[in-house]
């Protein structure tokens, strides 16, 4: 694979705003209304470097697909057509700090990791569109992945759709938040976030959609606090685990060092899981903690058995505050045995 590494020289904002060839590009604001244009994968290391001496760190993409995959290692504002007719394979963001993604379409190969790798960086990707990933390698495959050191990842007006893994794979302490996402047609998981650090990871979903799962629709595993509002999840598809069968909504299992309070949802929909709308698991849990709050919950499956799950844990209920309609209520309080889960944290290579 040709692979392009990028070192932008990360140079002091230029005061003067003039207009460039920037016609049929939406820039924000700090590009001053002008941008370096790169219009072929070989000159772009020249994009980069002209675009951070004169032109605010901003780089136009023209239309057409930029071949190979692409590394960032210093922030860099990456912008595509307005008509969505830029497209990148796939791009790493390693150390660096804040970079923006708008307009752009990438996908449509094969990937030993995802699409887009983030690695110790903030990134947010604006109207952008990740589709139609396979897998270069056993554990490839995926939309977004995130890990290393901190990293504070937005994903918003944009979409996922069409991978062969998980939608987003998050591993470590970092703060991802979804607002007006949709996460779509994903081989694995909408979204799975494993954190086994020290630190308090963070997952915001507002306004979002994350639907047609191979296994479960968002899975956390560790020390996360989840805030979902107005969002909804559902359709997902059964996948075969050791001990039953699995096809979940939201699956939350706290590491010892939860938080007291590790989830809030609020005007949900969770819709067409063959097993659990929720599943809150205790089991590595040092005390046992109350720390979810339900608000307007709407669980509904002509195929499901559970609604909401409280297992592993002792004298744990979630604390409603709104309605919640659950008709697997009887089926909840008659269950004995906690349902296995997918627990194992997954591989990024």
């Amino acid at each position: 694979m040709k692979i392009i590494v990028v070192i932008v020289l990360f140079l002091s904002f230029i005061s003067s705003c003039k207009n460039n060839d920037s016609i049929g590009f939406d820039l924000p604001d700090e590009c001053c209304g002008k941008c370096e244009i790169a219009s072929g994968l070989n000159g772009f290391s020249d994009s980069v470097i002209n675009a951070s001496a004169a032109f605010s760190n901003c780089i136009c993409l023209e239309s057409g697909t930029f071949e190979g995959e692409i590394r960032l290692s210093k922030p860099v504002r990456l912008i595509g057509r307005a008509d969505g007719s830029s497209r990148l394979k796939s791009i790493t963001i390693a150390n660096a700090g804040e970079t923006l993604l708008s307009s752009l379409r990438i996908g449509g190969s094969a990937v030993e990791n995802a699409a887009v790798t983030v690695v110790s960086s903030d990134v947010t990707l604006d109207r952008v569109r990740i589709e139609n990933v396979t897998a270069a390698a056993l554990a490839g495959g995926r939309g977004i992945t995130v890990s290393g050191k901190k990293s504070r990842v937005e994903l918003r007006n944009s979409v996922i759709d069409g991978v062969e893994g998980s939608g987003i794979l998050i591993d470590g302490g970092h703060d991802i938040r979804l607002q007006n996402a949709r996460i779509s047609n994903c081989g694995f998981g909408g979204v799975w976030f494993q954190n086994q650090d020290g630190d308090q990871a963070l997952l915001v979903i507002e306004k979002s959609n994350i639907y047609r799962t191979g296994a479960l629709s968002v899975e956390l595993l560790g020390n996360i606090f989840l805030g979902a509002y107005g969002s909804s999840f559902g359709e997902v598809g059964k996948r075969e685990l050791a001990g039953g069968t699995a096809g979940d909504g939201i699956v939350i299992k706290p590491g010892f060092s939860a938080p007291e309070e590790f989830a809030e949802l609020e005007d949900i929909v969770i819709s067409g899981f063959p097993r659990a709308g929720m599943i809150f698991d205790g089991e590595e849990l040092e005390n046992s903690v109350g720390g979810v709050r339900l608000k307007n919950i709407r669980l509904v499956s002509e195929s499901g058995s559970y609604g909401i799950v409280s297992q592993n844990f002792a004298g744990f209920t979630p604390v409603v505050d709104g309605d919640v309609e659950n008709p697997f209520a009887g089926n909840d309080a008659a269950l004995t045995s906690p349902l296995p889960l997918f627990d194992t944290p997954l591989e990024l290579e």
